[in-house]
């Protein structure tokens, strides 16, 4: 079932038993897990008879007791258990097992949220697809992420021109939580009946870390020195990690490195090829190896004690701003 069947059948008050909800996008996770209870339960009800279990905190025994104790008096109930894969095999097979046969006046919601997310291939997450509903919610895709920017606009009484609604795509990366605080904010700043422009996205939406980050790789490229290493600042002093920011330096080279090889980039940036294809002009092949080079080893830097890792970064930035210090 996909996420858009799930909610299509929610809203007909049609609801299965056990529910399994994994993928790599944990916000629209919790927002149909909202959706879900609230259809489900009274709002008299949702105080006392909705439940939610930390899996990494809660022995199974304690589990076991809880998923025992079915409502009373034709109540309905929800109970909401995260990180399911934390119990092992043969504790899992327990859950399953007394969830069976199951009441049509309660729903269990098993949840694998995006960093700890099981291997589709082992046996926990098999057994958990049989015995539930199982939902995967995956990032957006570029041109659902377009759509909704629009529709979320529109209905502030806004409008975004091509190159601001690229550019905004680009920065929320399929994210659904990032793309409802984005559009947001450009409704709070925005005057009503204004059209966006590109400008306007990067002045109100540059405190978005995903594209700070992307920004800081895009102006490495262009070489503006002062810029690139006031914006890295920048990102050390609002909260960003040097790790975060080597992660994305990295991502975004390799693509250059794939795009000046005619490799076929990640399927999530594959629609902004060209993009990286021009950028990639500035470099020869070699360079762009070199540069991955380096930022594999600042990166391995960055766990060793000694330099700085505002330092590393730094230094790796005034290097890639000049590929011919690149070449071997």
């Amino acid at each position: 079932m996909t996420p858009k069947e799930l909610l299509t059948k929610i809203a007909k008050g049609k609801f299965d038993p056990i529910y399994y909800f994994y993928g790599s996008e944990d916000y629209r996770m919790v927002e149909a897990q909202k959706y879900l209870v609230h259809q489900f339960l009274p709002d008299r009800q949702i105080t006392t008879n909705y439940t939610k279990v930390d899996g990494r905190k809660t022995k199974c025994a304690d589990l076991l007791a809880e998923l025992s104790v079915y409502p009373m008096l034709g109540e309905r109930q929800v109970i909401s258990v995260n990180d399911i894969q934390s119990y092992k095999p043969k504790e899992l097979e327990k859950i399953l097992a007394i969830l069976n046969p199951p009441d049509p006046n309660r729903v269990v919601l098993l949840k694998s949220p995006s960093a700890r997310q099981p291997k589709k291939n082992v046996a926990s997450f098999k057994k958990l697809c049989v015995a539930a509903t199982a939902i995967e919610f995956k990032k957006l895709g570029p041109s659902e992420t377009a759509g909704i920017i629009r529709a979320r606009l529109k209905k502030g009484n806004l409008q975004i021109d091509s190159k601001a609604l690229t550019l905004l795509t680009t920065m929320t990366s399929g994210n659904l939580g990032a793309v409802d605080v984005e559009c947001r904010k450009l409704i709070d700043f925005m005057d009503a009946g204004a059209t966006i422009s590109e400008e306007n996205v990067r002045s109100i939406s540059a405190g978005f870390e995903t594209y700070s980050v992307f920004s800081l790789a895009e102006e490495i490229v262009r070489g503006d020195a002062k810029r690139c290493l006031n914006q890295v600042h920048k990102l050390l002093t609002i909260g960003s990690s040097a790790d975060q920011i080597m992660y994305h330096i990295e991502a975004h080279f390799l693509h250059l490195f794939l795009a000046k090889n005619n490799k076929p980039l990640p399927a999530r940036v594959r629609w902004i090829t060209g993009k990286f294809s021009e950028q990639a002009r500035k470099f020869s092949s070699d360079q762009l190896e070199t540069a991955l080079i380096l930022a594999a080893e600042t990166t391995a830097s960055l766990r060793r004690s000694g330099i700085k890792p505002e330092t590393a970064v730094e230094l790796l930035v005034v290097r890639l701003l000049d590929p011919s210090s690149l070449d071997a």
